[in-house]
């Protein structure tokens, strides 16, 4: 349980607080996302197990990390609430893909990627860089759902 934490649901966490930070226009530091993130992280491992459903999880886990970063001051509730109810769909995508692309594609079972360790890593590996990517993007470039700006938005502006 703990080597599931550390390589697949931090990781996942931090990617998605990450994505959720970016989205609000936070300018959140890198230490306030992997202190979340790691949170997050542990919680889905203790949680998951306990909840059973997965539509319950993921709200239950939504909400957790809505309270988490209004209660580490990332931004007001409501950015919170709306840039984690579109981060959160955003992963899933990039998660149904991945695995798509590995089933369609590929031809591994799903029941085969959640057997093995190292093949459950590799299979994992493209959709957390995706996202990792994206929220990479949306910070270098400032793109977020929120601007105090009231000029047009400029996300390719560069250099800043």
């Amino acid at each position: 349980m703990l080597i599931q934490a550390v390589i697949f649901s931090v990781p996942e966490a931090i990617a998605i607080t990450w994505l959720a930070c970016a989205l609000a226009g936070s300018g959140c530091s890198w230490k306030r996302i992997l202190i979340i993130g790691g949170l997050m992280g542990v919680f889905s491992v203790l949680v998951r197990p306990l909840v059973g459903n997965y539509l319950l999880n993921v709200v239950v886990y939504a909400g957790t990390l809505i309270a988490m970063m209004t209660m580490f001051k990332v931004a007001e509730l409501w950015e919170n609430l709306t840039s984690v109810s579109i981060a959160m769909p955003i992963y899933m995508l990039l998660e149904f893909l991945n695995i798509s692309v590995w089933t369609e594609v590929f031809g591994v079972e799903p029941a085969a990627i959640m057997k093995g360790q190292n093949l459950r890593l590799l299979c994992f590996l493209p959709q957390l860089s995706a996202s990792l990517l994206i929220a990479l993007l949306l910070t270098k470039y400032q793109v977020s759902l929120f601007s105090d700006e009231t000029g047009p938005l400029r996300p390719f502006a560069g250099g800043r």
